[in-house]
């Protein structure tokens, strides 16, 4: 199973291979994660043990001076985990990247899922440049169902001006 994580190479020219990822978010988080690339006053790009270190903060906004990513990535090597106080990770093993049906067994789910997951190019009049992002949504089927903090990067940008490269 591969997992995309960006868009196509363009003019024909041979993408690097993409690095693994991992995903760090904040214990029992919940709700819509966006990552912001090229941006000059954000995080500079962290590796792991030849991954790439991707540390949600609360705000569920990471601002990275690194570039997207780009090719397939093969699922084995996208994890994501939940990080407590003390340091220590835990895996959230479950993935969703189907529409989701309104059923009571979706409702009464327990594990904790990686819905969707994807990237584009935001443009914005207001906005002097485009903006890369990738977005995912972390949580339980129900939580999903009821839209819990979800939010649009359109909103987000609105409120937090993005600086250009």
């Amino acid at each position: 199973m591969l997992t995309s994580m960006s868009l196509v190479a363009a003019c024909g020219q041979k993408a690097a291979s993409p690095e693994p990822e991992i995903y760090l978010l904040p214990d029992n988080f919940v709700g819509m994660f966006y990552i912001l690339f090229n941006t000059p006053s954000g995080e500079p790009v962290r590796h792991e043990k030849g991954s790439r270190i991707y540390e949600i903060p609360p705000s569920g906004v990471l601002l990275t001076q690194g570039e997207l990513n780009e090719g397939w990535i093969a699922a084995e090597d996208v994890k994501y985990y939940y990080v407590g106080e003390n340091g220590q990770r835990v895996e959230i093993k479950g993935r969703w990247t189907t529409s989701l049906d309104d059923t009571p067994e979706n409702r009464n789910d327990p594990e904790l899922t990686i819905f969707g997951g994807g990237a584009g190019v935001y443009s914005d009049p207001g906005i002097p440049c485009d903006v890369t992002y990738q977005y995912y949504y972390v949580g339980l089927k129900a939580d999903a169902l009821e839209g819990k903090n979800q939010f649009g990067l359109e909103e987000y940008l609105a409120e937090h001006p993005f600086q250009c490269p």
